[in-house]
């Protein structure tokens, strides 16, 4: 008697059509409906003539004729309620077109926040596709940077001890990085030392390094240098751009590559929260 009210519960939940499809989960399934408690208590009342017994095959036919048919409906009641749902959805929607040569902004699902929104950009428009479909130029909007420096016989920072455990991620993210073509062997007499910060990684996964370049002796020895985190602080307004966009992740110019160059000792800082 305990599980009565969930025996009731799942009969009603199997008879009763959603409104999209308009058929119960049961009569899809089974191609009849449920005999629930309320549907024996209804041929009792009304008495109703038993049907004669069919044979196998006649039987097996007329019930996959009746799924059929309810699959059918089911489908094209479905697509009904989903355009009903998506006039409703797009009730106060605007149609936007650009044209080439504009100028966009793309948002980029790739914040750890599943309700906050990353915006890239601004990129070009160079071809409309289709209606609300264009092709744009991907390619980084931000001008390469240049560096005017106070001296050209470079600067090389004190090398920092380290771990053989820290050793050996230095020479396995700079192997991937090699092999994928985003970095390049040099000899510079500029070095800038590099910081090891641990990515956020999902429980049970192995922890995984992000490389940061510390420019700031480079900045230092810049004639007109970039403002820093600290010197950001002051300001009025910080937008996410300013946090997100420091000047690793500025384009330098070709000629300039040797400025950005990295050392092989580095730090290991424990992750930002």
């Amino acid at each position: 008697m305990e599980a009565f009210p969930y025996t009731c519960l799942l009969f009603a939940h199997r008879e009763v059509p959603p409104k999209g499809v308009g058929f119960s989960p049961f009569e899809l399934l089974y191609g009849h409906p449920v005999r629930g408690p309320l549907s024996i208590v209804k041929e009792g009342w009304e008495k109703a003539p038993k049907t004669p017994p069919q044979d196998v095959v006649s039987y097996m036919l007329a019930l996959y004729n009746q799924t059929q048919c309810f699959w059918k409906q089911a489908k094209g009641n479905l697509e009904a309620s989903q355009e009903l749902m998506k006039e409703w959805y797009d009730r106060k929607a605007t149609l936007v077109e650009f044209s080439p040569g504009n100028k966009v902004w793309i948002m980029e699902p790739v914040e750890p926040r599943a309700l906050q929104d990353y915006w890239t950009g601004p990129f070009e428009i160079k071809e409309q596709k289709r209606e609300a479909i264009y092709l744009g130029d991907l390619k980084n909007p931000r001008p390469p940077q240049g560096f005017s420096t106070t001296t050209d016989s470079g600067l090389i920072l004190r090398r920092l001890r380290l771990s053989d455990k820290v050793k050996a991620c230095i020479k396995e993210e700079v192997a991937k990085m090699l092999a994928l073509g985003v970095t390049e062997k040099s000899r510079s007499p500029w070095a800038s030392p590099v910081v090891l910060v641990p990515k956020a990684a999902t429980p049970g996964a192995k922890p995984e390094l992000r490389f940061y370049m510390d420019y700031r002796g480079l900045n230092s020895e810049q004639r007109s240098p970039t403002s820093q985190g600290e010197d950001r602080c002051s300001a009025s307004v910080v937008t996410r751009n300013l946090r997100r966009n420091p000047l690793d992740r500025c384009t330098a110019e070709p000629e300039q590559c040797s400025l950005t160059t990295r050392e092989e000792s580095t730090q290991e800082v424990p992750a930002l929260r």
